[in-house]
Protein backbone atom coordinates (compact mmCIF):
# COMPACT_ATOMS: atom_id res chain seq x y z
CA UNK A 1 0.00 0.00 0.00
CA UNK A 2 2.75 2.25 0.60
CA UNK A 3 4.67 1.13 -2.62
CA UNK A 4 1.47 2.42 -4.63
CA UNK A 5 1.14 6.02 -2.61
CA UNK A 6 4.96 6.28 -3.45
CA UNK A 7 4.05 5.59 -7.41
CA UNK A 8 1.61 8.01 -7.34
CA UNK A 9 3.91 10.95 -6.89
CA UNK A 10 3.99 12.88 -9.77
CA UNK A 11 6.61 16.12 -9.05
CA UNK A 12 9.55 15.37 -11.19
CA UNK A 13 13.43 15.57 -10.34
CA UNK A 14 15.93 15.96 -13.23
CA UNK A 15 19.37 15.49 -12.96
CA UNK A 16 22.13 15.92 -15.98
CA UNK A 17 25.50 14.23 -15.28
CA UNK A 18 28.16 15.61 -17.11
CA UNK A 19 31.87 13.91 -17.77
CA UNK A 20 34.30 16.22 -20.05
CA UNK A 21 37.41 18.48 -20.12
CA UNK A 22 37.89 21.60 -18.82
CA UNK A 23 38.62 24.12 -21.70
CA UNK A 24 38.89 26.86 -19.60
CA UNK A 25 39.38 27.48 -16.24
CA UNK A 26 41.16 28.49 -12.67
CA UNK A 27 41.12 27.18 -8.98
CA UNK A 28 41.92 30.39 -7.47
CA UNK A 29 39.81 29.53 -4.18
CA UNK A 30 42.25 26.02 -4.00
CA UNK A 31 38.64 23.90 -4.39
CA UNK A 32 39.78 21.65 -6.15
CA UNK A 33 43.10 21.32 -4.56
CA UNK A 34 45.38 20.90 -7.75
CA UNK A 35 46.97 23.57 -10.10
CA UNK A 36 45.02 27.30 -10.53
CA UNK A 37 44.78 26.39 -14.20
CA UNK A 38 42.25 23.79 -15.24
CA UNK A 39 42.20 24.16 -17.93
CA UNK A 40 42.82 20.73 -19.73
CA UNK A 41 41.78 18.59 -16.95
CA UNK A 42 39.26 16.33 -16.82
CA UNK A 43 35.99 17.12 -14.76
CA UNK A 44 32.45 15.86 -13.45
CA UNK A 45 29.34 17.58 -12.58
CA UNK A 46 25.99 15.97 -11.16
CA UNK A 47 23.34 18.87 -10.99
CA UNK A 48 19.81 17.86 -10.06
CA UNK A 49 16.72 20.20 -10.03
CA UNK A 50 13.65 19.51 -8.04
CA UNK A 51 10.69 21.17 -10.90
CA UNK A 52 7.71 21.21 -8.27
CA UNK A 53 8.96 24.56 -6.56
CA UNK A 54 9.10 26.28 -10.49
CA UNK A 55 6.59 27.85 -12.40
CA UNK A 56 5.84 26.51 -15.91
CA UNK A 57 7.17 29.54 -18.39
CA UNK A 58 4.86 30.49 -21.34
CA UNK A 59 7.46 30.87 -24.42
CA UNK A 60 4.97 29.31 -26.85
CA UNK A 61 5.06 25.61 -28.36
CA UNK A 62 8.28 24.27 -29.30
CA UNK A 63 9.10 25.02 -25.40
CA UNK A 64 8.75 23.15 -22.31
CA UNK A 65 10.41 25.44 -20.08
CA UNK A 66 10.13 26.20 -15.94
CA UNK A 67 11.63 28.55 -13.86
CA UNK A 68 12.20 30.64 -10.89
CA UNK A 69 14.08 33.67 -9.52
CA UNK A 70 14.77 35.04 -6.22
CA UNK A 71 12.83 32.32 -4.55
CA UNK A 72 13.24 28.90 -2.74
CA UNK A 73 14.57 26.35 -5.27
CA UNK A 74 15.53 22.56 -4.39
CA UNK A 75 19.24 22.39 -6.31
CA UNK A 76 22.08 19.48 -5.37
CA UNK A 77 25.16 18.24 -6.54
CA UNK A 78 28.52 17.70 -6.69
CA UNK A 79 31.50 18.76 -8.87
CA UNK A 80 34.58 17.03 -9.40
CA UNK A 81 38.13 18.22 -10.97
CA UNK A 82 41.21 15.84 -10.40
CA UNK A 83 39.23 13.61 -8.02
CA UNK A 84 38.55 16.31 -5.47
CA UNK A 85 34.95 16.93 -4.83
CA UNK A 86 32.66 19.68 -4.34
CA UNK A 87 29.47 19.28 -3.11
CA UNK A 88 26.30 22.32 -3.51
CA UNK A 89 22.73 22.85 -2.20
CA UNK A 90 20.92 25.42 -3.07
CA UNK A 91 17.37 26.37 -1.28
CA UNK A 92 16.72 29.83 -2.48
CA UNK A 93 18.45 31.66 -5.38
CA UNK A 94 17.15 31.31 -9.45
CA UNK A 95 17.02 27.65 -11.27
CA UNK A 96 15.80 26.44 -14.59
CA UNK A 97 14.68 23.35 -16.87
CA UNK A 98 13.93 23.89 -20.26
CA UNK A 99 13.46 21.51 -23.76
CA UNK A 100 13.31 23.17 -27.24
CA UNK A 101 12.07 21.13 -30.35
CA UNK A 102 11.93 24.04 -32.67
CA UNK A 103 12.83 21.35 -35.93
CA UNK A 104 9.82 19.68 -34.78
CA UNK A 105 8.27 23.41 -35.70
CA UNK A 106 10.87 24.01 -38.73
CA UNK A 107 13.18 26.50 -37.13
CA UNK A 108 16.74 25.02 -36.81
CA UNK A 109 17.53 24.67 -33.00
CA UNK A 110 16.88 21.91 -30.71
CA UNK A 111 18.48 22.67 -26.92
CA UNK A 112 17.89 20.92 -23.30
CA UNK A 113 19.76 22.03 -19.90
CA UNK A 114 19.48 23.17 -16.81
CA UNK A 115 21.16 26.07 -14.53
CA UNK A 116 20.60 27.37 -11.66
CA UNK A 117 22.48 30.13 -8.99
CA UNK A 118 22.71 31.34 -5.51
CA UNK A 119 24.10 30.83 -2.22
CA UNK A 120 25.28 27.05 -1.46
CA UNK A 121 23.65 26.33 1.93
CA UNK A 122 26.34 24.01 2.68
CA UNK A 123 28.99 26.80 3.06
CA UNK A 124 27.57 30.08 2.08
CA UNK A 125 29.48 31.01 -0.81
CA UNK A 126 27.89 32.38 -4.04
CA UNK A 127 27.57 30.19 -6.79
CA UNK A 128 26.76 29.19 -10.42
CA UNK A 129 26.46 25.89 -11.75
CA UNK A 130 24.95 24.77 -15.80
CA UNK A 131 24.63 22.01 -18.29
CA UNK A 132 23.39 22.73 -21.97
CA UNK A 133 23.50 21.12 -25.14
CA UNK A 134 22.00 23.09 -28.56
CA UNK A 135 22.21 22.13 -32.04
CA UNK A 136 21.35 24.24 -35.24
CA UNK A 137 22.18 21.68 -37.60
CA UNK A 138 19.85 18.69 -36.78
CA UNK A 139 17.25 17.39 -34.27
CA UNK A 140 18.27 15.45 -31.10
CA UNK A 141 15.05 15.64 -29.17
CA UNK A 142 12.08 13.40 -29.60
CA UNK A 143 9.16 15.27 -27.99
CA UNK A 144 9.11 17.77 -24.84
CA UNK A 145 8.17 15.66 -21.82
CA UNK A 146 10.49 16.25 -19.16
CA UNK A 147 9.45 12.81 -17.72
CA UNK A 148 11.30 10.95 -21.10
CA UNK A 149 15.26 10.05 -19.88
CA UNK A 150 17.87 10.79 -22.46
CA UNK A 151 21.24 10.41 -23.46
CA UNK A 152 23.11 12.95 -25.36
CA UNK A 153 26.35 11.86 -25.06
CA UNK A 154 26.49 10.74 -28.80
CA UNK A 155 24.80 13.48 -30.62
CA UNK A 156 26.10 14.50 -33.67
CA UNK A 157 26.68 18.49 -34.86
CA UNK A 158 25.20 19.26 -31.37
CA UNK A 159 27.57 21.81 -28.81
CA UNK A 160 27.55 20.94 -25.11
CA UNK A 161 29.04 22.50 -22.37
CA UNK A 162 29.24 22.73 -18.78
CA UNK A 163 29.70 26.00 -16.86
CA UNK A 164 30.85 26.32 -13.18
CA UNK A 165 32.00 29.29 -10.65
CA UNK A 166 31.94 29.69 -6.86
CA UNK A 167 32.73 33.01 -5.06
CA UNK A 168 34.15 32.47 -1.41
CA UNK A 169 33.59 35.39 0.82
CA UNK A 170 37.27 36.88 0.60
CA UNK A 171 36.47 37.72 -2.59
CA UNK A 172 38.87 34.71 -4.60
CA UNK A 173 37.05 32.48 -7.27
CA UNK A 174 36.82 29.31 -8.67
CA UNK A 175 35.23 28.65 -12.45
CA UNK A 176 35.58 26.75 -15.39
CA UNK A 177 33.87 25.84 -18.71
CA UNK A 178 33.99 22.34 -19.84
CA UNK A 179 33.07 20.29 -22.81
CA UNK A 180 31.16 17.54 -22.11
CA UNK A 181 31.87 13.96 -23.82
CA UNK A 182 29.26 12.05 -21.91
CA UNK A 183 25.55 14.23 -21.07
CA UNK A 184 22.81 12.49 -19.54
CA UNK A 185 19.16 13.73 -18.65
CA UNK A 186 17.33 11.38 -15.91
CA UNK A 187 14.58 11.58 -14.23
CA UNK A 188 12.76 10.26 -11.12
CA UNK A 189 9.53 11.61 -9.00
CA UNK A 190 9.32 12.62 -5.43
CA UNK A 191 6.06 12.21 -3.51
CA UNK A 192 4.18 15.55 -3.73
CA UNK A 193 3.66 16.40 0.43
CA UNK A 194 -0.31 15.21 0.61
CA UNK A 195 1.04 11.64 -0.84
CA UNK A 196 3.75 12.07 1.43
CA UNK A 197 1.68 12.67 4.53
CA UNK A 198 -0.62 10.05 3.50
CA UNK A 199 2.31 7.34 3.05
CA UNK A 200 3.67 8.05 6.49
CA UNK A 201 0.01 8.01 7.97
CA UNK A 202 -0.41 4.39 6.42
CA UNK A 203 3.16 3.36 7.72
CA UNK A 204 1.92 4.46 10.94
CA UNK A 205 -0.72 2.75 10.55
CA UNK A 206 0.76 -0.33 9.60
CA UNK A 207 3.58 -0.08 12.99
CA UNK A 208 0.28 0.01 15.03
CA UNK A 209 -1.58 -2.94 14.06
CA UNK A 210 1.25 -5.29 14.21
CA UNK A 211 2.15 -4.02 17.72
CA UNK A 212 -1.20 -4.56 18.57
CA UNK A 213 -0.83 -8.12 17.08
CA UNK A 214 2.61 -8.88 18.78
Amino acid sequence: MAFAMWSSANATVITMNAVGTISDGRDEAGLFKSDVDLAGKSYSMRMTVDTSSLAADDLGPGINSVSGVNQTVSVFGETSVGGQSYSWKMVYGAASAYLVNYFALGFPQDQAGLFSQGVNSLNGNFMYAGNDIVSRVRPFLNGLDFAQPRDFSSVPDAVAYSGFLNNQADGTQTFFFGTPSTLTWSVSAVPEAEVLAMMLAGLGLIGLVARKRG
